[in-house]
């Protein structure tokens, strides 16, 4: 049944586990509009699929003016380790997306940031409350939406060591720099008339891959990319090269994750206010699970 078939006398509470992207906000929108829920209590998932209403025209975790394209992200062999984490997905925590096109005939994505065409406040993920519309300098951006999956307990130092590291960000951070260093010139030589992307998107994990050179010819071959572009013996070498920068890429996602849960408790704080502006006084975040476990464990408990 729908909540609009629920009689007058029933009451009902909603629960999200976990909920993804969007659907947490519509469970708080639901609780606050229907007098029938009485109670609600949800866990937030996957804050990077979240519709983002922008309060101005700058990312606060990114380039505050437009930038060209530099000629690798990573300065040849990472000798800016900064950009490994911002620039790649971290694909290692994160189940590969699934398959969008359903959702594509009512939003777009702009630099990163899913938004619903003509979005009112009904269809925004984030953010919510007119309290943080009003204080929020810019939105947050994709990258900052994804790093705050990761909050509370810095995996890595939780002891998935350097293996998880090595295939969650190190092997996605070298395909990016055998792209931009030989791969995207190679395209731009063969069709001038075609702007190849800078940064492309992968959606492979590297640890179902029994090495390397797999992982880089598998991601060719999705991006449609002719094998002959690389020599086995160049790929090799590109990651021996990086390899020698890990334990500098380690220091550096380990501070950068650091940063996580400043990021979700933004947002967590943006749905506390959200229920407070919608008359709901009993509010409160609840740690429900593991942080080892489970990264995202505060639930949002709120009744009436």
């Amino acid at each position: 049944r729908t909540l609009g078939a629920v009689t007058a006398s029933e009451r009902l509470m909603l629960v999200g586990l976990h909920a993804c992207g969007d659907l947490t906000a519509t469970l708080l929108r639901c609780f606050v509009a229907c007098d029938n829920v009485r109670s609600v209590m949800v866990v937030g998932c996957c804050y990077h699929r979240l519709t983002e209403t922008r309060a101005c025209s700058t990312p606060a975790f990114e380039s505050a003016s437009p930038l060209p394209a530099p000629p690798s992200p990573l300065s040849g062999m990472l000798n800016d380790v900064s950009d490994v984490a911002l620039a790649v997905d971290e694909e290692g925590p994160t189940r590969e997306r699934e398959d969008e096109s359903a959702a594509a005939s009512w939003e777009v994505e702009r630099d990163g940031v899913r938004e619903a065409p003509a979005a009112g406040d009904e269809c925004v993920g984030f953010p919510m409350s007119r309290w943080m519309r009003d204080r929020l300098p810019s939105w947050l951006g994709k990258s900052a939406l994804t790093l705050a999956g990761h909050s509370t307990v810095d995996r890595i130092a939780a002891g998935r060591g350097t293996d998880s590291l090595y295939h969650a960000t190190f092997c996605r951070a070298v395909f990016q720099v055998l792209w931009h260093e030989t791969i995207m010139p190679a395209l731009q030589a063969l069709d001038t008339s075609t702007l190849v992307k800078p940064n492309v998107n992968l959606h492979l994990r590297a640890n179902k891959f029994s090495c390397f050179l797999d992982y880089v010819r598998a991601g060719m071959k999705k991006l449609g990319v002719d094998h002959s572009m690389l020599a086995d013996a160049e790929i090799i070498a590109t990651h021996d090269q990086c390899y020698k920068r890990i334990e500098q890429l380690r220091r550096y996602v380990a501070l950068r994750r650091a940063l996580a849960p400043c990021i979700e408790s933004i947002l967590l704080l943006d749905r506390v206010c959200f229920l407070e502006e919608g008359g709901v006084n009993n509010v409160s975040l609840v740690p429900i699970f593991d942080p080892l476990i489970s990264p995202r464990c505060v639930a949002i408990s709120a009744s009436r």
